[in-house]
């Protein structure tokens, strides 16, 4: 909920946090807590620690709406609350919720339909979360504030073996480097279709994102390519120019709504609400083949939907 809201602070003082503690829980909201962390950050660590998360949606804050989809994500169980009025949204609405009113005997009949909530689903997530191990989804922190980011996401690429797979807006990051580590970059993907892999790279449909990725491809990357030993060269470009099974796709589309980078048997996906300036807090997301493979294989299901619906674009490796 957010904190800022006089009557929602009552709400969550007198009702909320009194039927969680009835059931016998540690309830934590992070204003709370006096911390050095980044306010995102120590929400998802919550979340991601949590048995069950209690969201007010009064007020449709984007933040809490990425909050919530964002437990739904790693497995956990959600419970909606919203003052009477507010126009739940159609993707919660088939969730669980309860509406309130704010009059004395409307807060006292929320706090006891919380309660006997909370003492249904209580036992359920608690048996869910040891079957399912989802907790094994991994956060990361936010998209700048992985440890060592630069050699974090260079290693994604240096460890794949079988598929690379660059899902984002722009890419910039990847593509629009320096010449030394545009030539790492290429080398890398080199390496991987000599291991009869794939490179898949996808970006949005603007004319100034796709001609920073065409240069990259075309004086970076070909010309790399072209400096190889004979041999080397040659597979290199057959699969190239392979268009049954190309070694290296770029498409363009326009319906992504979140970033992924797919390496072997990792699956990094960076969610991001659809605005500009929400795009430097996507969490970064872990996840592993083998351990959470549903969830593995739903986003990579998903994001080979997206490469087959895009637009390929045609890069003449002549």
């Amino acid at each position: 909920m957010p904190f800022n809201n006089r009557e929602l602070d009552g709400i969550y003082r007198h009702v909320v946090r009194k039927a969680i503690q009835d059931v016998g829980l540690r309830c934590f909201r992070v204003d709370e807590v006096h911390s050095n962390q980044v306010i995102t950050e120590e929400i998802v660590r919550e979340i991601y620690n949590s048995i069950v998360v209690l969201a007010d949606l009064t007020e449709l804050n984007p933040n809490v709406l990425y909050e919530v989809g964002f437990a739904h994500a790693i497995g956990r169980e959600v419970i909606v609350i919203a003052r009477k009025g507010t126009n739940i949204p159609f993707d919660v609405r088939s969730r669980r919720y309860i509406i309130y009113g704010t009059t004395p005997r409307q807060t006292q009949a929320l706090k006891t339909s919380l309660t006997m909530t909370l003492r249904k689903v209580v036992p359920y997530a608690e048996e869910k979360r040891k079957q399912n191990r989802i907790g094994q989804v991994i956060s990361h922190g936010t998209k700048f504030t992985v440890p060592d980011s630069h050699e974090f996401w260079n290693n994604l690429l240096k460890a794949a073996n079988s598929r690379f797979y660059l899902v984002g807006f722009s890419n910039k990051s990847w593509v629009n480097r320096t010449d030394k580590q545009s030539i790492e970059l290429s080398n890398a993907i080199i390496h991987i279709i000599e291991q009869n892999g794939t490179v898949k790279i996808l970006s949005v449909d603007e004319p100034k994102v796709r001609a920073y990725h065409q240069k990259f491809l075309l004086n970076y990357f070909y010309r790399t390519v072209k400096e190889l030993a004979r041999d080397r060269r040659r597979k290199v470009l057959e699969r190239l120019r392979d268009n049954h099974a190309p070694g290296l796709v770029y498409a363009v589309h326009n319906q992504s709504h979140y970033g992924a980078v797919v390496s072997d048997d990792k699956l990094l996906i960076l969610p991001t609400m659809n605005t500009p300036e929400f795009r430097s807090e996507a969490l970064v997301l872990e996840l592993k083949q083998g351990i959470n493979s549903p969830q593995f294989e739903n986003y990579l299901s998903d994001i080979d939907r997206l490469f087959h619906d895009a637009k390929r674009i045609k890069i003449a490796f002549n």
